[in-house]
């Protein structure tokens, strides 16, 4: 080793000393776990005030550690979020086509003629009720596709459930 490169790194050593000796801590089982909560340790960029007030809206466990961060595509409370309104959709779907079907059963008929006043035209019952039942398959589809989704995340399929 070069005098000089010695000089530089006693320099250095000299330079960064003092900080160092400013953030001495030291840490308990509690302190580590929080810090693994927090996504790990790293020397290279400590916590200063300025993250820390950043950080400051996340929500904390009971221990005071904040939680760690879930993506949405694992976390089931957003794959129930999600299936709520479609789980939602298909029940309104399917009470009209019951309606229709009983409707159509109990023998009652259209009024005969037309309304000169009325702006869109209803289909017949029969028309009616296949274009719902279209509805509720792409409805069903789309169930189905957020459901494999959370199953490729590993998420069992009584955690998405909306009760």
């Amino acid at each position: 080793m070069s005098p000089y490169r010695l000089i530089f790194v006693l320099a250095c050593c000299l330079v960064l000393a003092p900080a160092a000796a400013a953030q001495r801590k030291v840490w308990t089982n509690e302190d580590l776990g929080a810090l693994r909560a927090r996504g790990g340790i790293s020397i290279l960029h400590p916590e200063t005030p300025a993250t820390a007030a950043a950080t400051g809206g996340e929500e904390l466990t009971a221990k005071g550690a904040r939680k760690p961060y879930v993506p949405q595509e694992k976390d089931p409370q957003w794959y129930r979020e999600q299936l709520a309104p479609l789980q939602a959709e298909l029940a309104a779907q399917e009470e009209q086509i019951r309606s229709l079907r009983q409707w159509r059963a109990s023998g009652k008929t259209a009024q005969g003629g037309i309304t000169l006043g009325q702006d869109n035209l209803r289909l017949t019952p029969e028309n009616e009720i296949e274009q719902l039942r279209a509805e509720s398959y792409e409805t069903r589809e789309r169930i189905g596709a957020m459901e494999d989704l959370a199953r490729r995340h590993d998420i069992a399929p009584g955690l998405i459930r909306v009760s």
